[in-house]
């Protein structure tokens, strides 16, 4: 009589993968993709913030540059006649014997302004911290004063803030020189 062979053994002749292979590389390439999502996660978030920080940067120095460059522009202009200066922790402005008044203000998130009786105020920058920026005057002495007669320098100190990311500018415009 003739033995038959188990019908296993032909099973394992034949070419493939058992399934204990399948299920380690399919873990093996759940990890990998994993770890790549992670990467790209990351890279995504990193990009992003530094283009909101590049924004910040770029707003914050154009305002810091524009009030620098029109408070001496104002200085020079008005140094001829009678000049006022009006200032507060919020607000610095020029008014002139001819009656040019500009006036730059700190609220509602921004940088604003405005040249009284010429529209409404414009915005020159948004996101800005108002508690924690301000137009400080000082002294000759470098004290902080509150007398119009004393002002030797003005200090504009904006903190713009997007997100999680802000940054702090400070232009100092001495409007005697």
């Amino acid at each position: 009589m003739m033995m038959q062979k188990p019908l296993h053994s032909s099973f394992s002749r034949l070419p493939g993968f058992t399934l204990i292979e399948l299920i380690i590389g399919m873990a093996v390439v759940t990890i990998i993709s994993v770890v790549v999502a992670s990467i790209i996660s990351v890279s995504t978030n990193t990009v992003n913030t530094i283009q909101t920080r590049k924004q910040i940067v770029l707003d914050g120095s154009n305002s810091v540059k524009r009030f620098t460059r029109e408070y001496e522009a104002l200085v020079d202009l008005v140094s001829v006649g009678n000049t006022t200066l009006r200032f507060s922790y919020q607000q610095s402005s020029f008014a002139s014997d001819d009656t040019l008044t500009v006036e730059y203000t700190l609220g509602n998130g921004g940088l604003f302004r405005q040249i009284i009786g010429e529209g409404s105020p414009m915005i020159v920058t948004a996101n800005v911290v108002v508690d924690s920026s301000g137009f400080y005057y000082y002294n000759q002495g470098d004290d902080l004063t509150e007398t119009l007669a004393n002002v030797w320098r003005t200090r504009l100190n904006l903190l713009l803030k997007s997100g999680d990311q802000s940054v702090r500018f400070i232009a100092d415009v001495y409007p005697e020189n």
